[in-house]
């Protein structure tokens, strides 16, 4: 790959499909006395392709490497469904050419299934799993060299991954191939940009001039009185944006998680918390004055009993405290 002297480096997490490409149509040769059968595929191209998370991208072919000499052929990404093995891999200025061999067992397996019904017209097509990918991204007006070629941007490139799967498919890989990985599963990747790029991307606007002995003339600006506006509440909308899952766990507990994840905002959590704590204090009132304390009658609250009802008051104070104050704090935020 091309010498970056200077670069910025940054990981990020992109869905674990994202590192799945598919390409072209497979070959498959006539089973051998050993009972093989001959694959052949182009890998990969050496040309950009339009990919569903990266858009426009493509490979430096010099930096795929390999984590082993044979690599294992499968159904659709399905390790349980192995076809064979690559185990030649060669590459021209069309792409990455593969070659290897499907390795049934039976009549009825799925190595079998894949050479018959190809010799019947099914078209297969090849497809790409890779891991520790190094991307660089190549912003609108700036030009990169891959593959002896050069290329505009926008574009991402692939300079560094490590070759790890391939498969035959009856659709090439995309975002809606049922390969058998969860579909919300991440994985970090490296991105890097040339330090240049970034600059240019952060170059101001006005242009530099050349010094001059002539001084500048300074344009005339009127002074127009800017009113500045009182400072409001935030928007509801914006509040809640800046509410977070914690922030509903600290301020309501258990209850304040479920809401958040069912999509309450702020002030209805509020105001469903509130209404909740009303409902306990009532609750709390009609059994301090019932048989709670050992009394047959409920307690007065008569001006004659203000030992009682201090401890009354106070076993409700501390009952409710905590929730109390837990909503004030969050009011504050």
């Amino acid at each position: 790959m091309p010498e970056i002297h200077e670069q910025i480096e940054q990981t990020r997490v992109v869905p674990r499909g994202a590192l799945f490409f598919g390409y072209g149509p497979c070959q498959f040769g006539s089973a051998g006395d050993d009972g093989t059968i001959p694959v052949s595929l182009v890998a990969r191209s050496a040309e950009p392709i339009n990919h569903w998370y990266w858009g426009a991208v493509v490979h430096d072919l010099a930096g795929m490497d390999r984590h082993k000499d044979h690599i294992t052929l499968d159904y659709a990404h399905y390790d349980s469904e192995v076809l064979g093995y690559a185990d030649q891999f060669e590459v021209t200025p069309a792409g990455l050419n593969v070659s290897g061999r499907l390795t049934p067992f039976g009549a009825q397996d799925r190595a079998s299934e894949v050479a018959h019904k190809s010799a019947m017209g099914v078209p297969y097509e090849s497809s790409i799993f890779f891991a520790y990918p190094v991307i660089e991204e190549v912003p609108a007006g700036k030009t990169t060299q891959v593959n002896g070629k050069q290329f505009s941007g926008p574009i991402t490139v692939v300079r560094r991954c490590d070759l790890r799967g391939i498969a035959i498919c009856p659709y090439g890989a995309d975002k809606n191939t049922p390969v058998k990985f969860a579909a919300d599963e991440n994985v970090s990747v490296k991105i890097i940009q040339p330090k240049e790029n970034i600059m240019a991307e952060h170059t101001p606007a006005e242009e530099v001039k050349e010094e001059t002995n002539e001084p500048e003339a300074k344009p005339v600006v009127e002074e127009i009185p800017v009113e500045v506006p009182s400072a409001t509440p935030e928007p509801a909308a914006v509040q809640q944006a800046a509410k977070t899952g914690k922030d509903f766990l600290e301020a309501f507990g258990e209850q304040g998680a479920v809401w958040f994840v069912n999509g309450k905002t702020w002030e209805e959590a509020q105001k469903l918390y509130t209404d909740g704590l009303k409902s306990e204090i009532e609750t709390l009132k009609t059994r301090l004055q019932g048989s709670e304390f050992g009394q047959e009658k409920p307690v007065s609250f008569a001006p004659a009993d203000d030992d009682l009802n201090e401890k009354c008051q106070a076993t409700l104070a501390a009952k409710v405290g905590n929730k109390m104050a837990r909503i004030v704090a969050s009011l504050k935020k």
